[in-house]
């Protein structure tokens, strides 16, 4: 098995973070939060549904902040990103309303909401793409054909990952493990969806290549590899373990005295 140059596949995130910030902290702070109380009663479930919604309107702003402000100056952007998280706020708590506002019922307040919220996250995800678009200096068609081959590979990659994870996750618990604690498969592709997926998608959706990405050239050739080693690993403890384990039992087994 070749070295993986870890320092070029650190380089492509670094590369997406520099053009998304704010929008790939804050999917890293939901991806790791909901992965944590997944299946949990430390927290309340109105703080998980607040955190759920001011985190995906304040991502998604955020997202257009990042397309359509990239070439401005550093207070502008300070400026969007505190008006993005006063928006946010707003719409959160008007979700917490349980009382009429303004004359109208607390359910028709909360329609409106809805509606409301989700053509403003539709209007600048659409803004933001077509600023992207007109960045990529490309024709309509040639652009849309790029994106869609990007999310192709992308998505073929994170599916490898995906199954990848999830076989040697099974194996881990069935063999490793007393209790079959399911979750845990659950947390880990939680994770990868949004420590690999998502901020992938974005760029994907904004950097356009010919060529597929060389992280994903990098995880093609060495991802399957690493993980049937690590597949080998968790069988081989398996094995020590029963070993282990019977040579116990013949020990406990043998008589106490000898005749």
């Amino acid at each position: 098995m070749k070295k993986i140059d870890l320092k070029k596949i650190l380089n492509q995130f670094k590369q997406i973070f520099d053009e998304f910030p704010l929008t790939i902290i804050t999917i890293m702070f939901l991806t790791i939060f909901f992965s944590v109380v997944m299946e949990n009663d430390f927290v309340n479930e109105k703080i998980i549904e607040n955190v759920m919604i001011f985190g995906t309107i304040f991502g998604i702003t955020n997202f257009f902040i990042e397309s359509v402000f990239k070439n401005k100056s550093k207070k502008i952007k300070i400026m969007s990103y505190v008006i993005n998280a006063c928006i946010a706020g707003v719409i959160t708590i008007g979700f917490n309303q349980k009382e009429a506002v303004l004359g109208i019922s607390n359910e028709k307040f909360i329609e409106y909401l809805i509606r409301f919220t989700v053509c403003y996250s539709l209007s600048i995800i659409i803004y933001a793409l077509i600023k992207n678009y007109k960045k990529s200096e490309c024709s309509f068609n040639e652009y849309v054909t790029k994106v869609v081959v990007n999310v192709f590979k992308v998505t073929i990659v994170y599916t490898l990952l995906a199954l990848g994870l999830l076989l040697i996750s099974v194996a881990t618990i069935i063999l490793l493990f007393e209790k079959n604690d399911f979750d845990l498969i659950a947390r880990i592709q939680i994770l990868l969806l949004g420590i690999y997926y998502i901020p992938k998608i974005l760029d994907a959706l904004c950097n356009i290549n010919d060529e597929i990405a060389k992280f994903a050239k990098a995880v093609i050739k060495y991802a399957l590899d690493i993980l049937v080693f690590i597949a080998f690993i968790i069988i081989y403890l398996y094995i020590l373990l029963l070993y282990n384990y019977y040579n116990t039992l013949i020990v406990f087994r043998q008589p106490f005295f000898v005749k």
